[in-house]
């Protein structure tokens, strides 16, 4: 195993365990439809499951199925993302094994039970609006997923597109040497 890979895998598996800890937590110290209680910080805590996807968005009886389905194969493209990025890519790198463990926190609520995820974090009032409940692996999600979609617009304007496609064999034999000192 390569230690891009190996780093995919740590990231991966610090931020499924973060979240389900943290769920774990949230289901032993709240209770659901109880009062929301104020956090370390004043973070609000209120138990809630969703049956749905983002905001509740496609709550129903099919959406456990169509949202495990959906993340299987959101998986596989980033997995295939991974593969095909260049070690000097590092928000990249970072980015994709983080939206991968909060996709996996998610999917191991909807597998393990018909209630729904787990989000105990908020409601915060933003004054114009109320920012729904979430979880550790929302947040992974949708920080990591907007610094992607940076990362690849970034990376697309600074690489040709060859070296974005260069694959896994090549990145890890004379990474450290450039296009004009690499050996023959």
């Amino acid at each position: 195993m390569t230690r891009k890979w190996l780093f995919f895998l740590v990231v991966l598996a610090t931020v499924v365990t973060l979240d389900l800890v943290t769920k774990s937590w949230a289901l032993h110290h709240l209770s659901p439809g109880g009062p929301t209680v104020s956090g370390i910080g004043g973070i609000p805590l209120t138990l809630h499951f969703n049956t749905g996807g983002l905001w509740g968005i496609g709550s129903g009886t099919l959406s456990r199925w169509f949202f495990g389905l959906a993340t299987a194969l959101a998986l596989y493209v980033l997995a295939q993302i991974y593969r095909s990025t260049h070690r000097s890519q590092r928000f990249r790198l970072f980015a994709v094994p983080m939206i991968a463990g909060g996709a996996i926190g998610n999917l191991v609520d909807r597998l393990r039970w018909e209630r729904g995820v787990v989000d105990f974090l908020g409601p915060f009032d933003l004054g114009f609006m109320q920012w729904p409940i979430f979880n550790v692996a929302d947040m992974a999600i949708s920080c990591c997923t907007i610094l992607l979609v940076i990362s690849m617009w970034r990376d697309g304007e600074e690489m040709p597109l060859a070296e974005n496609s260069a694959p896994e064999s090549s990145l890890s034999e004379g990474a450290n040497e450039t296009p004009a000192t690499k050996s023959p």
